[in-house]
């Protein structure tokens, strides 16, 4: 399967990483696409050349959530310029991959890590879902990582061994798009509103915890399916430096990841 990695130019450490755990699965047939990074001087104006711009309406939640769910990181300040950097980003991967003839393509972000010899045999599942279900076939995404943070409950059972329906999900680490799927996300309207790229996707798929952003948007129907413990599949690691900062990852003993979004700046208006 064709292989797209997002990957920012200095960040070479995460890039030798993957390219070397990639090298062990025998995957060789990949494209190291060129990422966005916030804290290059020209990158808002970069994204305005793109036709790019970040969600106006966007404001710190007001209402209150359940109790046992905290997402105050996220929904109790504006959109920070690393989200809109990797969403930015993403969608001018979108774009690379629609060239490609293939009819679906798996998109790794460069701290995406597995054990070895796991991404081929998730892959392998893949695969063979898409030739034999054809409502697999017929997604418009396949999660094949990501953390099920949904208050109301787990992921959708619909029958199927290896797949269910993801609820609301964060870590857009690991990726299968079909062909439909790139273009009805790039057709959506995200160009003209950026934000975290795991919070638009969600939207899409009418999981978001922003239900006045879904009633804004009013996405059209987007089939979404995640691969059954993906949490424990594959994951976020990667090597910190001084441009990261450490977070703890949410619920397993991996010991977090490197992030450099949560210390870039807020975008005015937002906050």
């Amino acid at each position: 399967m064709k292989t797209f990695i997002l990957n920012c130019e200095h960040a070479k450490s995460r890039r030798d990483k993957i390219s070397s755990l990639l090298f062990t699965e025998g995957i060789h047939d990949y494209t190291i696409h060129k990422a966005l990074y916030w804290k290059d001087e020209d990158f808002d104006e970069t994204i305005d050349k793109h036709g790019m711009s970040v969600y106006k309406n966007w404001h710190p939640m007001r209402d209150p959530l359940p109790n046992n769910v905290d997402f105050d990181e996220w929904y109790k300040r504006g959109i920070k310029k690393g989200e809109a950097a990797v969403c930015a980003s993403s969608i001018l991967m979108l774009e690379e991959m629609l060239k490609t003839d293939e009819e679906h393509i798996l998109a790794l972000q460069d701290d995406a890590s597995w054990n070895e010899g796991e991404l081929t045999r998730v892959i392998d599942i893949v695969n063979n879902s898409i030739e034999k279900i054809p409502t697999i076939r017929d997604a418009d995404i396949l999660w094949l990582s990501g953390w099920n943070v949904d208050y109301r409950g787990p992921d959708v059972e619909i029958g199927l061994d290896d797949w269910v329906i993801p609820r609301f999900t964060y870590n857009a680490h690991a990726i299968v798009y079909s062909r439909k799927g790139i273009k009805n996300i790039l057709n959506s309207g995200i160009k003209n509103n950026l934000m975290s790229y795991d919070e638009y996707l969600n939207i899409l798929h009418r999981q978001s915890y922003r239900t006045d952003i879904m009633k804004e948007l009013n996405p059209k129907p987007f089939k979404t399916f995640k691969l059954r413990d993906s949490d424990k599949l594959i994951w976020q690691d990667c090597p910190a430096d001084n441009e990261v900062e450490w977070v703890p990852k949410y619920g397993n003993n991996y010991g977090g990841y490197a992030s450099d979004i949560l210390n870039s700046s807020t975008y005015e208006g937002n906050e």
